[in-house]
């Protein structure tokens, strides 16, 4: 997608989840987009759970960090 549609589709997922009451399962590789809309975070490294836990855990993960 372009960065105007990024922000477009973001902001159409946070209004969704806060109106609707929603859990939304999300698979994207920006990671910007991921911490900016998620309340909770699961990794996969080649098909396994690398880590699991809030924007911020993960972002502070140095195992996560390391894959990308």
């Amino acid at each position: 997608m372009s960065p105007a549609e990024t922000i477009l589709a973001t902001e159409l997922i946070r209004n969704l989840r806060d109106k609707l009451n929603l859990t939304i399962v999300l698979v994207e590789h920006d990671m910007s987009v991921v911490m900016k809309i998620s309340d909770a975070v699961l990794c996969l490294n080649e098909g396994r759970v690398l880590a699991c836990g809030s924007p911020i855990e993960i972002s502070c993960n140095e195992e996560v960090r390391e894959s990308i």
